[in-house]
């Protein structure tokens, strides 16, 4: 049996090949055109990518935009703060407090979030591959260099703010 996490993490890994790691502005035009906010569409075509990206990649591991009716801890978003807000709001957040002290264990397919720039309210978004002791192996939606990339983080990263839970539960398909 496959997890949600696991198969969105497949789906993550499939982006990064079939887009070499940079993709077109057209491609992430189409990460963004499914990101809503208050029920309507954002319409936005380009930005800062990292939340669409991570959402493109869910969406394609269960069949539909409709994120949180297919499972997961949040909806289909274009800002990191959002998906915090979600994941709170879905009781999936873990402080990253919690997970450094041991009393949660990330697991493939989780997202991290992590504080982004000068203002409170910006975030980063990384798809959790693996863990190894201390330190976190992500694959981040415009990453270092703009792109697709995988980022090793030592789990006392300051920026880290906590982590996106995902059910352990296999995907809900549409």
């Amino acid at each position: 049996m496959t997890s949600l996490g696991s198969a969105i993490l497949a789906a993550t890994l499939a982006e990064l090949a079939a887009t070499g790691g940079r993709p077109s502005p057209e491609r992430i035009a189409a990460y963004f055109a499914p990101a809503e906010r208050g029920g309507k569409p954002l319409g936005l075509t380009a930005g800062n990518w990292c939340a669409a990206g991570a959402c493109f990649v869910a969406m394609q591991a269960v069949k539909t935009d409709q994120l949180e009716a297919a499972g997961l801890p949040h909806r289909y978003r274009a800002a990191g703060l959002e998906l915090e807000q979600d994941a709170v709001r879905l009781r999936a957040w873990r402080p990253i407090a919690l997970v450094r002290s041991g009393g949660y264990q990330l697991e493939p397919g989780d997202l991290l979030i992590l504080s982004r720039g000068s203002e409170s309210w910006q975030r980063h978004v990384a798809r959790v591959e693996r863990t190894e002791s201390a330190r976190v192996l992500t694959i981040d939606a415009n990453g270092p260099g703009g792109g697709w990339a995988r980022v090793t983080r030592e789990l006392s990263t300051p920026s880290l703010l906590g982590a996106i839970a995902y059910p352990k539960a296999p995907p809900v398909v549409a």
